[in-house]
């Protein structure tokens, strides 16, 4: 689902830019709109899946579920 939302993020930037004409503002909020979905995504997949699998480890039950990898508040 976070993979797909992030996409969305990026084409609805592409779409909004193509509705201006060119110019410093639209480009630099285009760039920063995409860095910050792209450090979204790097924040999931890399940041979040090291704490999930240290989790895992100090539980040692070996297997994952989203409430013992704490996706699920309590």
């Amino acid at each position: 689902m976070v993979i797909l939302a992030l996409g969305a993020k990026i084409v609805a930037i592409a779409v909004d830019a193509t509705q201006e004409p060119v110019s410093v503002q639209i480009l630099l909020g285009a760039v920063v709109g995409v860095a910050l979905s792209v450090c979204l995504w790097w924040l999931h997949f890399d940041v979040t899946s090291i704490a999930v699998e240290h989790r895992v480890r100090l539980s040692g039950t070996g297997s994952v579920t989203a409430r013992s990898a704490g996706a699920i508040s309590r």
